[in-house]
């Protein structure tokens, strides 16, 4: 499949829209799949206009875009809440014909050993319904970059536990984003795409920044990932239409370049 037919957006930014008009507009932009965020009142159990699954369904259906993941950060909420979303959004996954949840751990960097038995109990469930877990290191997270991540796997040692590679984490965290990739071959199943700036945890537009996307979807496909790209900026609630029809053409642009 062509990397264009592969490109997806966050939902994140679109928290003030409705969900029929978000996908409307990422249809008509070009992307062709949404990671479904419970952070969005629309898919939040919890919000009074909450969205199940076949209504989810019939709107991705009309709008012809695939639900790449669904995923639930909670960084800052309590376990409880957080656990209740999880195993909401496994199901939510199921429902929707998808083997992917990605969830995060805490800024409270003391929160290890809790943020360990909650992945063991997380991916065991997981386990049993055909959906793998995937945490998303962070910087500024108990789970913040490639160490901390396999500390993580190695004592978890479950075969649901994998990885959503945020590539502009890797390359704030690491020395070398590019062999963090490459680590991770065994464990990628959803990639987020952002661009970074001189190290400052910013999510910008591919292009705005020092990352080598061309070499990096090279080394993706050499290690044969063939998820979608999910675009996934920050600071875009203010006309998120807009950001995401210019990161989807920065992308390609990029790619298309010889630099």
């Amino acid at each position: 499949m062509d990397i264009s037919e592969r490109i997806g957006f966050r939902l994140t930014g679109f928290s003030d829209w409705n969900i029929e008009d978000t996908f409307s507009s990422l249809s008509e932009n070009g992307f062709k799949a949404v990671e479904l965020c419970l952070e969005h009142p629309d898919l939040n159990p919890g919000s009074l206009i909450f969205y199940n699954s076949h209504k989810i369904l019939d709107i991705l259906y009309k709008f012809d875009l695939i639900a790449s993941a669904v995923s639930y950060h909670g960084k800052n909420s309590s376990w409880e809440d957080k656990k209740r979303l999880c195993l909401y959004g496994i199901e939510l996954a199921v429902d929707l014909g998808m083997d992917v949840f990605i969830s995060g751990s805490h800024t409270d960097m003391e929160s290890y050993p809790k943020m360990l038995k909650f992945t063991g109990e997380m991916c065991e469930i997981a386990r049993k319904k055909g959906v793998y877990f995937a945490i998303e290191p962070e910087p500024g997270t108990v789970i913040e970059g490639s160490r901390e991540m396999r500390r993580l796997i190695d004592e978890a040692a479950s075969p649901a536990l994998k990885v959503n590679l945020d590539i502009g984490h890797s390359f704030i965290t690491s020395e070398n984003y590019l062999n963090d990739l490459l680590s991770w071959k065994d464990y990628i199943v959803h990639v987020h795409i952002d661009d970074i700036k001189d190290k400052i945890h910013e999510h910008l537009s591919p292009g705005m920044g020092d990352i080598d996307f061309k070499r990096v979807f090279y080394l993706l496909d050499e290690i044969d990932y063939r998820g979608y790209y999910i675009i996934d900026l920050f600071n875009i609630r203010n006309n998120p239409a807009l950001y995401a029809k210019k990161s989807i053409r920065d992308l390609k642009r990029k790619l298309q370049s010889n630099d």
